[in-house]
């Protein structure tokens, strides 16, 4: 019944699998019959073993090892219809109940092995894929909190491009705002200068006016001591002669003096 099973289930799926999983399946197969007591059973053992060596070293590729497969199932079927026939043969000879039960014994118990190793196979690989799916949920745990972590980091990073670019405006504006009084000093500073040019000028003008003054009001001055002076001279040396002084020389010096224009340039550089 086993055998019947295995090659029920290669029949259906062999065609479907690749070259690993016609391995792994084979290897299978040759450990439930393994210690197999049935001519048949040993054959699938051995043949199993045989395509699976040469599927891994590459001698036969997995096309042509399902279809070998399939061929030694057949045979194995032949073998039991062989094997059907020559227990029909024997059997009108008379068989003990005893040897009866033993060899349904046998049987039993063989197939009972078989199935056992094939629910431990099982098992072992429900134990391997629980392995790797609890590895699975691991890995996915720490890739969620990587990703949360990473989250958290680009919403930190975004926080902080906001902080420099509000830091950022402001700064502009700041520079706007004293560029803008910048520019209105610079133009105070360009009136306040028209304004001290203008002054300045202003203030030469009337500096030139009054050295002007005051030179005239020099020379008038001086022209009024030299008068004093020469009227003074002119006294004393009449005082001095007997006959007094010749009035018309005095009126003469005094018309000079008198005649004189004034002195209208602007300070020389004697001064």
């Amino acid at each position: 019944e086993l055998l019947g099973w295995v090659k029920d289930v290669f029949q259906h799926c062999v065609m479907s699998w690749d070259g690993e999983a016609l391995i792994r399946e084979l290897d299978f197969v040759s450990r439930i019959f393994h210690g197999s007591k049935d001519p048949r059973g040993r054959k699938l053992h051995w043949k199993s073993d045989d395509l699976k060596e040469n599927l891994r070293s590459g001698k036969v590729e997995s096309k042509a090892a399902c279809k070998a497969i399939l061929m030694v199932f057949k045979e194995l079927e032949l073998d039991s219809q062989k094997t059907l026939e020559n227990a029909e043969s024997e059997s009108e000879r008379l068989i003990a109940p005893q040897e009866a039960c033993n060899r349904i014994s046998e049987v039993v118990h063989e197939a009972v092995r078989n199935m056992e190793m094939v629910a431990n196979e099982k098992m072992r690989m429900f134990k391997k894929a629980r392995l790797s799916f609890d590895a699975c949920e691991r890995e996915l745990a720490e890739k969620a909190r990587e990703a949360g972590e990473l989250n958290m980091d680009r919403q930190k990073k975004k926080l902080e491009i906001e902080e420099l670019e509000r830091i950022v405006r402001l700064k502009s504006a700041e520079a706007d705002m004293f560029q803008m009084k910048a520019n209105e000093a610079k133009r105070e500073s360009e009136r306040l200068q028209r304004i001290l040019l203008a002054k300045s000028d202003k203030s030469e003008e009337e500096y030139t006016s009054n050295y002007l003054k005051q030179r005239l009001s020099e020379a008038e001055a001086e022209k009024q001591y030299l008068y004093e002076k020469m009227k003074m001279q002119e006294t004393s040396r009449l005082s001095q002669s007997s006959g007094g002084g010749d009035p018309l020389m005095f009126s003469k010096i005094h018309d000079l003096l008198y005649s004189v224009p004034p002195n209208a340039d602007g300070p020389s550089n004697d001064c």
